[in-house]
């Protein structure tokens, strides 16, 4: 009886350690996943802030033609929205980044600053993507924490075994 108990002490104990890892892997994961997003809005901030700071732009409103949404914490909501513009007669699509628009409907007109030498690019006149970024840093620095201190566990486990 005391063998099969001990028996199963090991199995749970492997049990234990498995979901560990695989807890380790989904982490490093959700990081790689926010570290391609984290650039992917780093860049559209770039051309967000050089809009910004340029003198020659101008107010457009683009129509929101789709969006897709997820989650980025316990709190925020990060949309990927796909936008159609004109500047004069010509018709530019653009997708743009916002965070927490509970409100956003497909249809909805936005208002967006385009530079007027260059109408592909775009900021959302309320500064979103700012936002958003640093929500995301602070997602991806959180999720690195929790990676440290999962390897932390299984190190120790694993240190532990072999004495």
């Amino acid at each position: 009886m005391l063998e099969v108990f001990s028996n199963f002490l090991e199995f749970m104990k492997f049990l234990l350690r498995l979901i560990i890892f695989g807890f380790g892997i989904l982490i490093a994961v959700s990081i790689g996943k926010d570290i391609v997003k984290i650039v992917n809005l780093s860049k559209k901030l770039k051309n967000a802030n050089d809009v910004g700071n340029e003198l020659d732009v101008f107010s457009v409103e683009a129509e929101v033609l789709s969006f897709t949404e997820e989650r980025v914490g316990q709190f925020d909501t990060s949309y990927d929205v796909d936008i159609l513009y004109y500047v004069g007669n010509t018709p530019y699509y653009n997708k743009i980044t916002l965070l927490n628009r509970g409100s956003l409907r497909v249809g909805q007109m936005i208002t967006l600053l385009c530079d007027n030498d260059d109408p592909e690019k775009i900021t959302v006149s309320g500064g979103d993507e700012s936002y958003a970024l640093s929500k995301l840093i602070k997602g991806v620095i959180f999720k690195i924490i929790a990676m440290i201190v999962d390897f932390v566990i299984q190190y120790y486990g694993y240190s532990a075994r072999m004495n």
